[in-house]
């Protein structure tokens, strides 16, 4: 089982994009903290081989032959483990537009739908969707309202990078 940073990474790599450790931190925004240990696993089970020193004396890496099919099954057999997790699923679709766009489409068309059928919750008398009230003398009013602006900002989010993908495909 690969984690979505992991199966990111790998997909960043077999496609030409961050072959270092530094490349890879601009390209996901992650810190060395995060793209190192992950680097480590994916050498270890033989994901990843490293290459020569390049010419700033920098580690690069090139995806093991036949990972990328390897790949493409575990990212259909974890996906939807990870589909509440907003940052996983947009790790996600970028590592599933590697190998198949059409999925990483229906993914984030599923992980926005996901976040509509729970603000649906959300819904008044009149047949609207908006925040709860904030009782000031609960804090669980406050986690509940910060909540909704939560998954109405991912559903948004998902909503785009759907349309992105989607326009990809043209």
């Amino acid at each position: 089982m690969l984690s979505p940073t992991e199966l990111l990474i790998l997909a960043l790599i077999s496609n030409g994009q961050g072959r270092t450790l530094y490349a890879l931190q601009k390209e996901t925004l992650l810190s060395a903290g995060a793209v190192f240990p992950a680097l480590a696993k994916l050498k270890d089970k033989g994901l990843l081989k490293p290459e020569p020193l390049g010419p700033r004396q920098r580690q690069q890496f090139r995806v093991s032959p036949g990972v990328l099919q390897k790949m493409a099954a575990i990212w259909r057999s974890s996906a939807h483990d990870h589909i509440s997790d907003c940052d996983a699923v947009l790790k996600l679709c970028k590592a599933a537009e590697i190998f198949d766009l059409s999925e990483a489409v229906e993914y984030a068309h599923s992980a926005a739908g996901l976040r509509a059928s729970e603000l649906r919750k959300y819904t008044n008398r009149d047949g609207k969707i908006e925040p709860p009230k904030v009782d000031f003398v609960s804090y669980r009013s406050y986690r509940d309202v910060a909540r909704f602006y939560q998954l109405q900002a991912e559903e948004h989010v998902l909503r785009a990078v759907e349309a992105a993908l989607r326009t990809d495909m043209l």
